[in-house]
């Protein structure tokens, strides 16, 4: 017979090993990928932010330029001292600050002023700007300058202000996730140097950048690479077009030695491991095999002790001594645990018809409880301690006008028309308190409209606590409510009456009304009482109004082109 101990080292060794290294082997494959594509997409990651940061700097810039002008306008526009006098005092003051180096100002009633050391006339402009463009990029005696445009279509003024193109350096600066090698840096259209580079140009000076990934950028496309640079050196490229100067390129570096130095770091020391684990696996089989025969031969001489029993099951035998020797013994041992498992068996069926009836008796009241929910005429809703609805009915669907797939995830808040946040916190934190409460509200259709709402919410403390609620439309009740309230109103009088809600809109005008002012209810209703102004009256004629609606509901005098008016707050619910 074979040696068990023997073949126990073998097979464990083999079983240690072939999956071991098989995740081995897939691990690594799936981490050198990672750790791979990771450094690409970091470069890439890099030139995003600086691309993003040029833009709010452009974007900053241009709304910067606007507001100047629009200063220019209001203040200028009918100066004294003519519109170029003030204007030349206005853009020197701002050219101080912003390290403006030039302005062109066309007013189209006086003579362009042009101001500055380097500004840029309107005609070397690449106007009209192109889709996403912001600002348009020159070069006069080598030296890269960035212009912006205002205009302002009703006074006919416009403005160029245009300033170095070194000051979008301070965006283009290192970063550690491009390590000891990287840089980055902004081309114009042509591939050609906005910002200074961090290695001395073989490209990009006097001729434009020839580097594969420049020109795919050049061609409106942005992505990564890896590619020879300007200098002829293997880098991770990181390159995105920029429409906002017209067409233009950041790009992001670093050196694919550096980048990729973990990647090798990682194979040596794989490598070492590899080795260690392989010796130690022999060994720990080895240790294995050796406490695994011992026991079995234990278990042997133990088990000849329990062979006394009335035993009568038999199992094949397995070819190996030890083994054969426990089959014959286990051989013995089978009626004994066939019998004990025969009761565990009865007393498991037992068991689960007890289980499959408490089963039954929950899922019955369970379908009970979600019948009246699903069929009931209210809305309903399950709300957790956040806000958040867990369940609708189809009631609070059809009353809302969302589907119950949208309601699901979305917050009371968003529902909630009448109440700010902060308002509908502290009355679901005196619900969380008092266990329940019922109120009216407004809710927020999903076309926009709102309605009223009667609430009915509770706070279960079970689980983790939540909320449930049912909701009653209640739109036509306070119609109703509001109908008599105004009804109550003495209306048709000879004196012209304006009905105001608290937020003194005309909701309501009588027949004298009309008579008096000519005005038909479809013409009013909706709008201020000031939609009657005749520029009679000064401000403190309507302050005096305002106030008597405000403490007395009511105000009653001659107003605008009426000779008499009533005008009175309705309070309620619109």
């Amino acid at each position: 017979m074979r040696s068990i101990k023997t073949h126990l080292t073998v097979t464990l060794l083999l079983c240690i090993l072939l999956p071991t290294g098989l995740i081995g082997a897939t691990a690594y494959w799936f981490v050198y990928n990672d750790i791979r594509e990771n450094r690409i997409k970091d470069v890439g990651h890099i030139a995003d932010a600086r691309h993003e940061e040029l833009r709010m700097r452009l974007h900053r810039d241009n709304e910067h330029g606007k507001a100047l002008l629009d200063r220019l306008i209001a203040v200028c526009q009918y100066s004294d001292a003519g519109i170029n006098g003030c204007v030349r005092t206005k853009l020197e003051q701002f050219a101080a600050i912003n390290h403006v180096v030039g302005f062109i100002f066309h007013s189209g009633i006086e003579s362009d002023l042009i101001l500055g050391s380097n500004p840029i006339p309107f005609d070397n402009l690449n106007k009209p700007f192109l889709p996403g463009q912001i600002a348009a990029i020159s070069t006069v005696n080598g030296v890269s300058l960035f212009s912006l445009i205002a205009a302002d279509s009703a006074s006919g003024f416009s403005l160029v202000t245009t300033y170095p193109g070194q000051e979008l350096q301070e965006i283009f600066v290192g970063s550690t996730m491009l390590g000891q090698s990287g840089e980055t840096f902004l081309s114009d259209n042509q591939g050609f140097f906005i910002t200074k580079p961090r290695y001395p140009p073989q490209q990009g000076v006097i001729k434009p950048i020839s580097a594969i990934p420049m020109q795919r950028c050049l061609r409106s496309e942005s992505g990564e690479t890896l590619n020879l640079d300007y200098r002829g050196v293997s880098i991770i490229h990181g390159f995105r077009f920029v429409p906002e100067i017209g067409g233009g390129c950041i790009m992001a570096h670093i050196d694919q030695v550096e980048a990729f130095a973990p990647l090798r770091q990682l194979v040596m020391g794989l490598s070492v491991a590899a080795f260690l684990f392989a010796c130690f696996a022999w060994l720990i089989a080895a240790m294995i095999g050796k406490s695994m025969s011992r026991p079995i031969i234990a278990l042997a001489d133990m088990a000849q002790a329990l062979s006394r029993g009335d035993f009568t099951q038999r199992v094949s035998l397995a070819g190996y001594r030890e083994i054969d020797e426990l089959s014959q013994l286990f051989n013995s041992m089978t009626e004994q645990m066939d019998n004990t498992l025969s009761r565990l068996k009865a007393s498991e069926y037992e068991l689960e018809q007890k289980i499959v009836e408490r089963t039954s008796e929950l899922y019955e009241r369970h379908r009970k409880y979600h019948s009246v929910i699903r069929t009931t005429g209210e809305g309903f809703w399950q709300v957790d301690r956040e806000g958040r609805l867990l369940e609708v009915n189809p009631a609070y669907a059809r009353l809302s006008g969302y589907s119950e797939t949208e309601l699901v995830g979305m917050r009371i808040t968003d529902l909630e028309a009448q109440e700010s946040s902060e308002e509908t916190a502290e009355h679901v934190r005196k619900i969380m308190l008092y266990g329940t409460d019922t109120f009216e509200t407004l809710h927020r259709r999903k076309d926009g409209s709102v309605w009223d709402v009667e609430v009915n919410a509770s706070f279960i403390r079970e689980d983790e606590g939540y909320f449930v609620g049912f909701f009653k439309d209640i739109t036509e009740r306070n119609r109703a409510k509001q109908e008599l309230r105004i009804a109550a109103t003495a209306f048709e009088t000879l004196e012209g009456i304006t009905i105001t809600n608290a937020n003194e809109t005309i909701v309501r005008v009588n027949r004298a009304f009309t008579q008096i002012t000519g005005y038909t209810p479809e013409e009013v209703i909706g709008n201020k009482p000031s939609i009657l102004k005749s520029g009679h009256h000064d401000q403190e004629f309507y302050r005096t109004m305002h106030c008597a609606l405000q403490s007395e509901g009511q105000w009653e005098g001659k107003y605008g082109i009426a000779t008499r008016m009533v005008i009175s707050i309705q309070n309620g619910s619109p």
